[in-house]
C-alpha cells in the first residue's frame, strides 16, 4: 500500500533524504575496487600502523563500533599518511549507484549525507544536467547554514564534511 502523504511530500519537494555509507558501497569506482564501510576503512588504515599494541586497541574499538574514536587515534598517529589514505579511500571517481540516481531523481530540495565522497553530487549532475545551477554544498553547520530554510534553492548537506576539505572532515568525537 502506498503512503499518500509520502507521495504528496515528494511531489512538493518536502522530503529530505538521508544518505549513509551503505549507498556508496554499491558504486563501482573507475579502475575497480569498492567504497569501504567504516569497519573496512578503519581496519585497512590500521594495517598502516607499526605499533601492534595500538593496532589491537583500534581493532577492538572497531569491533565495538566506536568508529569515531578509532579514526581519531589513527588520524593522530598516521599524520600525513592518514590524509593520503583518506584521499585514496573516499576520493575515488565513480559513476553513482542506482540508489544515488533514484534519490536525486526525486529532486529533493535538501539532501543530507554523512558521506565524504562525490557520488551524490555526481548523481545530481547526471539527473539534472539541464538545470541552470548546481545545488549548494554545505559542509559545516553554522549560523549561515540555516538560510536553506528561507529559500527555494537546492542543497546537499554533508554532515561529516567533504573529501575536498579534509581539514573540516569529522573523524573524531
Amino acid at each position: 500500500m502506498l503512503n499518500a502523504d509520502l507521495i504528496t511530500d515528494a511531489a512538493r519537494r518536502r522530503l529530505v533524504p538521508f544518505i549513509g555509507a551503505g549507498a556508496s558501497k554499491w558504486a563501482k569506482p573507475n579502475g575497480g575496487g569498492t567504497f569501504s564501510d567504516w569497519a573496512k576503512f578503519l581496519n585497512d588504515a590500521t594495517s598502516l600502523l607499526d605499533d601492534n599494541r595500538l593496532k589491537g586497541k583500534i581493532e577492538q574499538l572497531v569491533k565495538e563500533k566506536e568508529y569515531l574514536f578509532a579514526s581519531q587515534l589513527l588520524k593522530e598517529k598516521l599524520g600525513h599518511q592518514w590524509e593520503n589514505f583518506v584521499r585514496d579511500s573516499f576520493g575515488k571517481k565513480a559513476p553513482p549507484s542506482r540508489l544515488h540516481k533514484a534519490i536525486t531523481s526525486l529532486t529533493p530540495r535538501i539532501t543530507v549525507t554523512t558521506n565524504f565522497d562525490k557520488l551524490i553530487e555526481t548523481a545530481w549532475d547526471i539527473e539534472h544536467s539541464n538545470d541552470r545551477s548546481y545545488p549548494t554544498i554545505i559542509t559545516k553547520i553554522d549560523k549561515d547554514a540555516f538560510k536553506l530554510f528561507r529559500d527555494d534553492n537546492n542543497y546537499i548537506i554533508k554532515l561529516h564534511g567533504d573529501i575536498d576539505k579534509q581539514e573540516e572532515m569529522i573523524f573524531d568525537k
